[in-house]
């Protein structure tokens, strides 16, 4: 069980100057199932109280993501690792509108994560990592507020994005 400080920064791919960069906190749970795979999921709450060449002042995500990791050095204090992982996200949109009023808008996502890191073994039981992952979503026209922008690949949430995160990590073996 651990805990996780993360920074992602994605950019729509329709419009590069659509750029949106987000900071928060979550959880993960990890399960090795073998000395070189082990499983991870993950919990997150990223916000943005403003994004770039668009009038929204505060984006929230939650995000889920189950994740297989391949270990290269599973004996040693130094664990590099790759990863692969599958996941959603919820997005709120807060932002006002031309007549003045505040909006909220509700958007989900589906996420792919490609990446890496290394963990420093302090014990047995304690570990600290770091980890670069790159980062494609895509919006679910069909959910929340997606409906209002099926063919526009703009508006608060991008139909398309991809980026990178980074991740300081503090896990707790059990």
């Amino acid at each position: 069980i651990g805990v996780r400080a993360a920074g992602m920064s994605v950019t729509s791919q329709a419009d590069p100057n659509q750029e949106v960069s987000l900071s928060g906190v979550g959880l993960q749970a990890r399960y090795r199932f073998s000395p070189a795979w082990s499983l991870e999921l993950t919990l997150e709450g990223l916000n943005n109280e403003k994004a770039d060449n668009f009038d929204v002042f505060q984006r929230r995500t939650s995000s889920g993501v189950l994740a297989v990791r391949y270990h290269f050095s599973p004996a040693s204090e130094w664990d590099w690792y790759a990863l692969l992982g599958l996941g959603a996200a919820d997005d709120e949109i807060t932002f006002v509108d031309s007549n003045g009023t505040t909006q909220i808008q509700k958007f989900g996502e589906s996420q792919v994560r490609l990446g890496g890191g290394v963990e420093y073994r302090f014990s047995p039981s304690l570990g600290v990592g770091i980890e670069g992952h790159l980062v494609g979503l895509a919006r679910d026209d069909e959910q929340g507020d997606g409906p209002l922008y099926v063919g526009i690949d703009g508006g608060p949430v991008p139909a398309q994005s991809s980026g990178g995160e980074a991740n300081l990590t503090v896990t707790l073996y059990l």
